[in-house]
């Protein structure tokens, strides 16, 4: 395309920017794959984890690569927590990447991301005011390869991989949602949890 698109008619430069979008999807979700398969093998690293820090700067990345589309992020004061740095840090642009794609075509792009303690367990989560979905399909939303908005790019592994990661750590991931309303992501961590034995 480099050397040549330039004297090739308009539907060969189609077919090669479909070549290559598609190539593009192909080697995403064969990644994609292959982290999800590493998940059963790799030996949990657990350290002390700054949540806030490790958040604010998956929005400011985020944002930037959203321009010109602007939205009104807040993050709460985020506990320090025990866990898999390389891990929760995949959670984490997991589940922000999906507030920003799916608040995207709404006017008003909201997202809050909090925390909260219940039964000794620490509970995050990411709520977003996008275009949500029906309850009745929360049972697929963390299965591989199932989608529930095909009008959005991904490639249906990302939010298994939150799973498999939170159930290594002995923690759950749920959601609650509403369509044109928006979704609330939640993952807990156990508070004093010994994860090394892992």
């Amino acid at each position: 395309m480099e050397d040549y698109a330039p004297n090739l008619p308009d539907n060969a430069n189609n077919l090669l920017n479909t070549i290559r979008t598609t190539s593009h999807r192909m080697d995403t979700l064969i990644r994609e794959l292959l982290d999800l398969a590493k998940l059963n093998r790799n030996t949990l690293k657990p350290v002390p984890v700054n949540m806030q820090e490790m958040v604010d700067e998956h929005c400011i990345h985020i944002a930037s690569s959203m321009a010109p589309l602007s939205y009104h992020v807040t993050v709460d004061n985020l506990p320090v927590c025990l866990a898999d740095e390389t891990l929760i840090n995949q959670v984490w642009q997991n589940l922000l990447e999906n507030a920003f794609k799916f608040c995207s075509t709404k006017e008003r792009r909201r997202i809050h991301i909090g925390s909260y303690r219940a039964d000794g367990q620490i509970v995050f989560y990411v709520k977003d005011s996008g275009v949500g979905f029906k309850m009745d399909y929360m049972h697929k939303i963390f299965e591989a390869f199932q989608r529930l908005h095909k009008d959005f790019t991904g490639t249906g592994i990302g939010l298994a991989i939150v799973k498999k990661i939170i159930d290594r750590h002995n923690g759950k991931v749920w959601a609650h949602s509403k369509p044109d309303i928006g979704t609330t992501m939640f993952f807990s961590l156990p508070e004093h949890s010994d994860i090394s034995q892992q």
